[in-house]
């Protein structure tokens, strides 16, 4: 009779929830991304309009992540998403509707307009349908981790860096990398700590106003791609037909090479 006992293998070890390993070949999920290129700008979003800092979310600048999270909330809501579309290879518009004011009744009186550019700049914009003046407080919250993009790819960016305020806005730096985030106008407040600006903003009946804010790397440098510069000889090109869709089928072709040159 054979006595030798059975050796059972180790069990395996147990992950922490919500930190699943992935393998440099496994890419975050990405087949509903919004993705706006004008090389060596990049920006990647969901149709929720919100950057979350999950997968690859992001403003890019040469593979390396210059901005993680850009968060929106007005009145101190965030706005309830209702259409995300790329308008341009470069460029995506988001829209978002929230009631503001009690007495609209109701239906939404505020319809917030997000343009996000692979160039480093984000445009909000509040527009009003209601019929009396809104002063609104206006929140944005940001963070980076300035991770390159195949540690972001991999699993293994790291956390998030503390900012620190800098001019118009936030700045964050790690090593020999850093970026910044500036507001246009100003923020009436910036509090580097909990990487958060605040605007009050009026808004008149039936009027709009916003906020800019612009991506930049360390450098201070616009991330604007060499096809977009004035020279470009594709600028010009355009076509005509019978098939009166020839003219918008070529200016989006090109539209589309500018990007990726």
């Amino acid at each position: 009779m054979d006595r030798t006992r059975e050796r059972r293998a180790p069990a395996p070890a147990r992950e922490a929830p919500g930190r699943a390993s992935r393998g440099w070949g496994e890419l975050p999920a990405v087949h509903t991304a919004l993705v706006g290129v004008a090389l060596p700008g990049l920006v990647i979003s969901t149709d929720q309009g919100q950057l979350t800092g999950q997968g690859l979310e992001g403003f890019y600048r040469a593979a390396t992540r210059l901005l993680a999270r850009c968060g929106l909330r007005v009145a101190g809501r965030e706005p309830l998403a209702v259409q995300a579309r790329r308008t341009g290879a470069d460029r995506v518009r988001f829209v978002g509707t929230l009631r503001a004011s009690p007495q609209s009744g109701p239906d939404p009186d505020i319809l917030v307009e997000r343009i996000r550019c692979a160039d480093g700049t984000e445009r909000i914009t509040l527009h009003s349908a209601a019929p009396h003046p809104l002063r609104l407080p206006v929140e944005v919250t940001l963070g980076t981790d300035l991770a390159d993009l195949a540690a972001i790819a991999s699993g293994s960016a790291g956390p998030e860096l503390p900012a620190h305020v800098y001019d118009s806005g936030l700045r964050w730096s790690s090593g020999g990398t850093s970026a910044t985030v500036t507001a246009e106008p100003p923020p009436a407040d910036a509090l580097a700590s909990a990487g958060v600006l605040r605007w009050e903003l009026d808004l008149p009946p039936g009027g709009r106003a916003g906020v800019l804010l612009r991506v930049r790397p360390g450098s201070g440098a616009p991330l604007r791609a060499v096809g977009h510069a004035a020279g470009n000889p594709l600028a010009p090109a355009q076509a005509t037909g019978d098939d009166p869709r020839v003219a918008a089928l070529v200016r989006t072709s090109i539209d589309d090479l500018r990007s990726l040159l």
